[in-house]
């Protein structure tokens, strides 16, 4: 063994404290394989929802804690935080169904139905309003592409719900 550490440049004392984790390495590792495969019970799970509200509402100022009230609210935190499901952007994707072509005047429309857009967030609306602005009005669709954030691709996908009139 002396030899082995030796020919990676490691001191005798150096190799037993290398040795030494590496064996307690292996035996947690070990230990866990054993608690978790071999044991037929359910992980234990922790529900600290009570004591999480408890937190948020001492930071609150002027605001009569209802100890009561807040340990009857139950949130399911495994599920807010894994829920990947698409029914978070239902609304999103239900803005862009509802659109028709042609359906919104450039020069007349606001934050709301720009950002209804694909791909259009809140700060491209007001950019875009804004250059409508310092222009007084759109004379053609393709004035689009000078507002920062708005590429060809994202203008392709927009083109055909605008109109200028």
């Amino acid at each position: 063994m002396k030899k082995i550490f030796n020919r990676f440049g490691f001191s005798e004392t150096e190799g037993k404290v290398i040795t030494f984790i590496l064996a307690m390495t292996f035996v947690g590792i070990s230990s866990s394989y054993v608690k978790i495969y071999l044991n037929d019970e359910e992980p234990e799970n922790f529900d600290y929802s009570v004591q999480d509200s408890l937190f948020n509402a001492a930071g609150e100022e002027d605001s009569e804690v209802d100890v009561q009230k807040l340990e009857d609210k139950k949130v399911d935190s495994k599920q807010e935080l894994l829920d990947f499901s698409a029914s978070k952007n239902i609304s999103k994707k239900a803005d862009i169904s509802s659109l028709i072509e042609k359906s919104i005047n450039m020069n007349s429309a606001g934050i709301e139905e720009f950002t209804s857009l694909p791909g259009i967030g809140l700060s491209t609306a007001e950019k875009i309003i804004e250059l409508r602005n310092k222009k007084g009005r759109f004379s053609k669709i393709t004035d689009l592409l000078d507002v920062k954030g708005i590429g060809k691709s994202k203008f392709e996908r927009i083109e055909k719900y605008l109109f200028i009139e």
